[in-house]
């Protein structure tokens, strides 16, 4: 039935209004009589005709609940209800017990759809006190993010954030607390990325940029404050805070995929990522090169980067030596170092690669024996070194393959993980 539940019970075919409505079989109307009633005729019968105190139970049965969100507005958009039987859903169903119901949630929020400025104030205090637990629920965190679009006016929307801000660290640790952050920040930008960036940026409050980059579900919300809050004007503060956590963040399982982010969505992503290497001192980049997660960062960095700062990172790697042998040669034939070796080189004045080039034939014997030696070696051939160097790879016993060897590991790239 998808993320509101819905799973079409009612066929839109069978939804034709033969004669209006249609009085309930004898006896105070009930589940059960509902269940009995053919589905093409169910929308015919007024929920007015039920028990005021029996309108929860219909929310809590799944059969029901989908012909109260029906009722209230079918899948052509049509509504069937009139002005009494939603005040009487909203006396019903909008009460802790549904809003946590695991069908009734799913009433509630289509009743968000229809309700008047009266009601909407009711169903406000009823939220009260309520958002944090709501935030962290299954299916509370989805009442409350329609809640927020549909419901509450601004000063309400500021005492909910009021109440969030308060446990913002445990919330986005959260897995529905993270996704009802995602989602206000989505389709709230200003509102959402409010709520963090006052917390984060705040030096006394809990919540830091160490702690959300190196969780699971919190360093998804630097994300989307990254893609989806470009116009807030506390972003670029955030930016900044961000860059000299970029070999501690980097280094991380999660938090490789923040820093990406972070130079991906700048406004200037040649300048973000001059940022980012320059945060890093020459033994960061020796650390980072060959670390299994570190290495995206510097991979998917460099081809942004400036050239200057491109020369300054090989020359570093190539003064650094591992045995008799420069560090960049070395990286091209490990796992994950040769894919920052791959992303630089392309990056290179002529001369300079072909000087790798020279220094890559030297330890030719090291390059044979790697299974990841050749996929460097085809971009030295291919970056400004082909017409004299083609002949050396031949020579050396490496065949023309694939020019990304991307085998990281399983699906989703080196690590196997996708960022949700």
């Amino acid at each position: 039935g998808g993320r509101d539940g819905y799973d079409g019970g009612f066929d839109r075919r069978d939804r034709r209004r033969e004669g209006g409505t249609q009085p309930w079989p004898p006896s105070t109307p009930s589940v059960q009589k509902l269940i009995d009633i053919p589905v093409e005729q169910r929308l015919q019968y007024k929920i007015t005709e039920i028990d005021p105190e029996c309108v929860h139970e219909f929310g809590t049965h799944k059969e029901a609940s989908q012909w109260l969100q029906a009722k209230i507005c079918d899948d052509a958009g049509q509504s069937h209800v009139d002005a009494e039987e939603i005040q009487m859903l909203v006396n019903g169903l909008v009460r802790p017990d549904i809003l946590y119901d695991r069908f009734g949630n799913f009433a509630v929020q289509k009743l968000f759809d229809v309700v008047n400025d009266e009601q909407k104030a009711f169903i406000a205090g009823v939220l009260k006190g309520e958002s944090v637990k709501m935030a962290t629920s299954l299916t509370g965190h989805n009442v409350l993010q329609k809640a927020f679009h549909k419901v509450l006016n601004d000063e309400q929307r500021d005492e909910v954030a009021q109440e969030l801000s308060q446990h913002l660290p445990e919330i986005l640790e959260d897995q529905n607390g993270s996704h009802f952050f995602s989602k206000l920040i989505e389709h709230s930008p200003m509102q959402g990325a409010g709520i963090i960036l006052n917390a984060v940026l705040d030096e006394a409050h809990p919540l830091t940029i160490e702690h959300m980059g190196t969780r699971l579900f919190s360093c998804r919300i630097l994300q989307r404050l990254f893609e989806h809050a470009k116009d807030h004007p506390s972003l670029p503060q955030l930016r900044t805070a961000v860059v000299p956590f970029t070999k501690l963040i980097g280094m991380h399982q999660y938090g490789n995929y923040v820093i990406q982010s972070l130079v991906n969505n700048a406004p200037d992503e040649s300048a973000m990522a001059a940022e980012v290497l320059a945060a890093l001192s020459p033994e960061d980049v020796v650390e980072m090169a060959c670390h299994r997660f570190a290495s995206n960062v510097l991979e998917k960095v460099a081809p942004k980067a400036p050239q200057e700062n491109i020369v300054a990172l090989q020359a570093t790697l190539m003064e650094r030596r591992e045995g008799d042998m420069p560090l960049l040669v070395a990286m091209m034939g490990r796992e994950f170092g040769n894919y920052v070796a791959q992303a630089i080189i392309p990056k290179l004045p002529t001369d300079i690669v072909e000087q790798i080039a020279e220094a890559a034939t030297e330890h030719r014997g090291y390059l044979r024996q790697s299974q990841f030696g050749g996929h460097s070696m085809n971009v030295l051939d291919k970056h400004g070194t082909k017409l004299r160097f083609s002949k050396t790879l031949q020579s050396i016993g490496f065949r023309e393959g694939r020019r990304d060897g991307r085998d990281r590991g399983g699906k989703g790239g080196r690590d196997g993980m996708r960022d949700g």
